[in-house]
């Protein structure tokens, strides 16, 4: 598979790649961007944010929704005007959002991450409640959702491990957590599901993205990258 770089700039630390209405969207987490590639005109179009920004994802009324390091904002990508939504439970120092992806249901999954074991998975309810649902992290990630909508996937990367939890679609609620695929090479970064239900891990220090079947934990395929710190 051949790999092309779509910037002639440098981007600190990429994150929260998505595709929305024809154009890729993603953020640059260090340098407090967020950035819209238009393939068409191979072109990037770039917006400042006054503070990091950890993830982003597409908001059904329109623009995006932003989690940065003080809480959730609906943001106007053409006009750059940003709302407050709401924010998080805990204010630890140290602590910033860093990953999130939306649920079946519009639920936003976010977490955040800080000094070991001082950072959370949160939720963010449609009704704009923000609740807790996991402690004791050290860097939230990944967040994918199975094709049956009954499991959540998740990493913590310093565990070197992808968890999955029972999810319940009426509450957003999380249970029974248990471990289906152990990481050998780099950390368990950001993922996303494919159309057989199997999940593609980006790998943080192995160079690449790898294909695993949650059912058995079996690696399946590697993607190599010219970049040994795959985010997502």
């Amino acid at each position: 598979m051949r790999c092309e770089p779509i910037t002639d700039f440098s981007i600190r630390l990429g994150e929260s790649p998505v595709w929305h209405n024809g154009l890729l969207y993603f953020a640059d987490i260090d340098s407090a961007r967020v950035f819209a590639y238009d393939p068409a005109r191979r072109k990037c179009h770039i917006r400042q944010l006054p503070d990091e920004v950890g993830s982003l994802v597409p908001r059904a009324a329109g623009g995006l929704v932003l989690a940065m390091r003080d809480g959730f904002y609906a943001y106007d990508f053409a006009t750059q005007r940003r709302e407050p939504l709401a924010a998080p439970v805990h204010r630890q120092r140290g602590v910033k959002f860093n990953d999130s992806k939306c649920d079946p249901c519009g639920r936003l999954y976010a977490g955040t991450t800080g000094p070991a074991g001082q950072a959370h998975l949160y939720v963010l309810q449609p009704d704009r409640r923000v609740q807790c649902l996991l402690g004791g992290v050290t860097i939230s990630n990944g967040i994918a959702f199975s094709l049956d909508g009954r499991t959540l996937y998740y990493a913590d990367p310093p565990t070197r491990r992808v968890d999955a939890f029972d999810y319940d679609r009426a509450t957003g609620a999380l249970s029974n957590r248990r471990t289906v695929i152990e990481v050998s090479r780099g950390l368990p970064d950001g993922m996303c599901l494919d159309g057989q239900g199997l999940l593609w891990v980006a790998q943080w220090g192995g160079g690449c993205v790898q294909r695993y079947d949650p059912a058995t934990g079996a690696a399946l395929e590697r993607i190599d990258l010219p970049a040994d710190l795959v985010s997502s």
